[in-house]
């Protein structure tokens, strides 16, 4: 989130919240105003327009993994693998009201 010290020096008055989730939230029902999502789904009545470029996902392990495994090449290499999916979630204050 690198301009969020920007927004926050230049817009003081603005309580920001951040909540993190890997699910596809309601925004209005759950009282969010605004939200960023990953992908190209968005939920019926909602505008959204792009605010950054595309996004890398890349698959992490141990080099003693990677030593006793062949290195994935494609998302299907991970199909028969022993791996563990991982995901943020998490709420957080970015500024204390």
């Amino acid at each position: 989130m690198p301009h969020l010290a920007e927004f926050m020096t230049r817009y003081p008055q603005i309580k920001l919240e951040l909540a993190l989730d890997d699910g596809f939230a309601d925004l209005v029902g759950d009282g969010f105003d605004a939200g960023i999502r990953l992908g190209e789904s968005v939920a019926p009545g909602m505008a959204a327009v792009p605010i950054g470029g595309p996004i890398r996902i890349v698959v992490v392990g141990s080099p003693e993994y990677f030593e006793r495994h062949a290195r994935p090449v494609t998302p299907d290499d991970l199909a028969a693998r022993s791996c563990r999916p991982s995901c943020v979630r998490s709420s957080i204050s970015a500024r204390e009201a």
